[in-house]
């Protein structure tokens, strides 16, 4: 019997979709997190959304507390082809200027060292 042409869904499509943009995830774990419901076993950086706006860019990376450097990936976080696995696509940025070298939706997220949590 030929199965791979019937998939098989462990979880709700509701429930995988927000695990397909990087920023949501981030979203969904630092919220469980926050909750309790996880028993602080994980640690999320602080992350924020850099989309087309530099001053809400700006204004987002102030609010959320990060310091550099920072990591940026794209927002998309699934597929087996493009932007998901291509290394070259994620960035880490030391300073605010290189910013501007960047394309827009991208998510930033504190670069963490093994030295700090």
């Amino acid at each position: 019997m030929d199965i791979s042409c019937k998939p098989k869904f462990v979880d709700p499509f509701q429930y995988i979709v927000p695990i397909l943009n990087r920023f949501q995830q981030y979203e969904v774990t630092s919220s469980c997190l926050l909750k309790g419901k996880m028993g602080n076993t994980a640690f999320v950086p602080s992350f924020c959304l850099f989309g087309e706006d530099m001053n809400k860019n700006q204004r987002a990376f102030e609010l959320s507390g990060m310091k550099f450097p920072v990591l940026a990936k794209p927002l998309v976080a699934h597929g087996k082809h493009g932007a998901a696995h291509d290394v070259s696509s994620n960035h880490v940025i030391f300073y605010k200027l290189d910013f501007w070298n960047l394309s827009f939706w991208l998510t930033f997220r504190h670069l963490e060292t093994g030295s700090t949590k």
